[in-house]
This record gives C-alpha cells, sequence and structure tokens, in this order.
C-alpha cells in the first residue's frame, strides 16, 4: 500500500503542488451545504484501525445524515477502500433499481 500511496503522490505533484494545495485548501473549509440537507441514502464505511481518522468520526457523520448507516470494517485508514469494497457495492445494489 505504501508503494501505491507514494506513486500517486508522485504523479499528483509532477507538475507541481498546487494540486495538493488546492486540495488542503478546499478540505480546511467549511462545506458549502449543511449534512442535514443530504436527500440520498448513504453509507459511510470507517477502518476499525484508522490511524488518521478518529474511529468516532464517521458514526458521528452517519448521525448527522438523515438517511444513513454506518458499517465498521476491520482495516486501517486505506485499507477501508479495499476492505469495504464488497460492502459498498452491496449498499449501492440495495438503495438502486439497477
Amino acid at each position: 500500500m505504501a508503494r501505491v500511496v507514494r506513486a500517486d503522490m508522485l504523479t499528483s505533484m509532477a507538475r507541481g503542488p498546487s494540486g495538493i494545495i488546492r486540495e488542503q485548501r478546499l478540505l480546511s473549509q467549511p462545506w458549502p451545504f449543511a449534512l442535514e440537507d443530504i436527500s440520498v441514502p448513504v453509507t459511510v464505511f470507517q477502518g476499525r484501525n484508522d490511524a488518521n481518522v478518529a474511529p468516532s468520526t464517521g458514526n458521528t457523520l452517519a448521525q448527522r445524515l438523515p438517511d444513513a448507516s454506518f458499517e465498521s470494517v476491520d482495516s486501517d485508514h486505506l485499507g477501508t477502500l479495499t476492505a469495504a469494497g464488497d460492502g459498498a457495492l452491496a449498499a449501492v445494489q440495495r438503495r438502486t433499481r439497477v
């Protein structure tokens, strides 16, 4: 995973750091909408061993959304992307007609 993240970071900065600077500015500003106004169903996945984001963050987010569920997965920060893959696809399938 470390090699993938390193390659991703190097690629993202190949033309300079402007993209990362823009992303950090966006992340440090309030969102332009209220979580309570989101009208679509959402499933929030959080890794139980996430050292980057406090374990309570995902659950708190899910509680603020009008139609959300929370799933804790046995993973770390980036591993949640792969550990939750099947669950995320199943959540989409349950909530769509496709």
